[in-house]
């Protein structure tokens, strides 16, 4: 490897790993990021960590602000709207590219996230309310197969660029959902949720394999929708339990 390829990996590696400790909530919202204290953590250089917050301002996980250099990117309720606005239209296309142009052995796939995702599920509503460690790790699981499937239909409609839009849009989400886990709610209140979700992918998943683009992609919005919904709905009771 030479050296001009080192440097690349060093840096893609130092960008992973901060774009994680954002999206985990390692590193709170609105928080200051210092870079040499970043640096020593990740046991790095400065440069590479300057050139990965540059680019993590990119792609909308981190502000950097005059006086007050580089933080971690507070959402608004505005902020929340126009992502999941943004992903109902691209993900709705893609439901309905998939619809037309998906494989039998990629609807396969689908089907195998979706069964592992309800797997998940149960798992998380056999848990007692006490084990709230054990919940986050599923929630992570139920999280991770989640954006699989999501991923796969968006791979389904053929469109790369509809996959390159998403993709850059995928950490924003993932912030999103860690600030509203700042106050977590009680299981019942995930499984719900789980429970909408897996009604909205079985609604999709039809859509697709029946090659009824125009359903897929009305499914596909409605269930994006629906779960703006819910983090809205979720994050107003944060900002009650502060006030």
């Amino acid at each position: 490897m030479n050296q001009t390829a080192e440097i690349l990996t060093l840096q893609e590696s130092t960008c992973k790993r901060i774009r994680e400790m954002i999206t985990r909530g390692d590193i709170a919202s609105g928080q200051r990021i210092k870079e040499s204290q970043l640096a020593r953590m990740l046991g790095s250089s400065r440069v590479p960590v300057r050139e990965s917050l540059i680019r993590l301002k990119a792609e909308g996980l981190v502000a950097n602000k005059p006086h007050c250099g580089f933080m971690v990117k507070e959402y608004t309720r505005k902020d929340i709207i126009e992502l999941y606005q943004l992903r109902e239209v691209i993900e709705g296309l893609a439901a309905s590219l998939a619809a037309e142009n998906g494989t039998d052995q990629q609807i396969l796939e689908c089907k195998k996230l979706h069964e592992e995702f309800k797997v998940l599920v149960s798992k998380h509503e056999d848990l007692p309310e006490d084990q709230k460690e054990q919940a986050m790790a599923i929630r992570e699981q139920i999280c991770t197969v989640d954006e699989k499937l999501h991923m796969l239909i968006l791979s389904m409609s053929g469109n790369s660029r509809l996959e390159s839009v998403f993709s850059s849009i995928l950490a924003q989400r993932r912030l999103c959902l860690s600030l509203a886990a700042v106050h977590e709610e009680r299981l019942q209140e995930h499984n719900f949720a789980n429970r909408l979700s897996i009604k909205s992918h079985e609604k999709v998943i039809f859509g697709i394999e029946n090659h009824a683009s125009v359903l897929a992609e009305k499914e596909m919005r409605d269930h994006v929708a629906g779960a703006l919904h819910g983090l809205l709905r979720h994050m107003e009771k944060i900002v009650k339990l502060l006030q």
